[in-house]
């Protein structure tokens, strides 16, 4: 029989294993992609070093090095967004056009230019109702 106390032992450490995974694979990948990578191959090659609690590997990851190519990255997101931005107030503002300023075709005769609550085509389907009044 296995001791209660080694049993919880166990369990406390494999719990203690996957909140530092978790928090490993649900960190930014952009910054920490390099690290993670590297814990995967030498997971592959038999080396586990993947860190066993959550201390460590906040102490990793605080300590690790951002890769130059995020920094790159982040640059040239900020210029595609700014050139974007800046295409935007360049464009005329007569091509852009809202919804309710677009023609819809009528629902009832299909012609454009008015809608079918104003249609003079629209069957009334009430016309056989009479309204009498005492």
């Amino acid at each position: 029989m296995v001791d209660t106390a080694a049993k919880k032992k166990l369990k406390d450490g494999a719990r203690d294993q996957w909140i530092a995974y978790l928090v490993m694979k649900g960190s930014d990948y952009p910054q920490y992609g390099l690290l993670l990578q590297a814990f995967g191959a030498q997971f592959s090659l038999g080396n586990d070093q993947y860190p066993n609690d959550l201390i460590t590997a906040t102490d990793i990851m605080s300590n690790h090095k951002l890769d130059p190519k995020y920094f790159e990255n982040r640059e040239a997101r900020k210029k595609a967004y700014n050139k974007q931005q800046h295409e935007k107030k360049d464009s005329p503002a007569e091509t852009e056009t809202s919804f309710a300023q677009t023609e819809a075709d009528c629902c009832a005769c299909g012609m454009k230019g008015h809608m079918a609550h104003d249609c003079n085509k629209k069957p009334n389907k009430y016309a056989d109702w009479q309204v009498t009044r005492p």
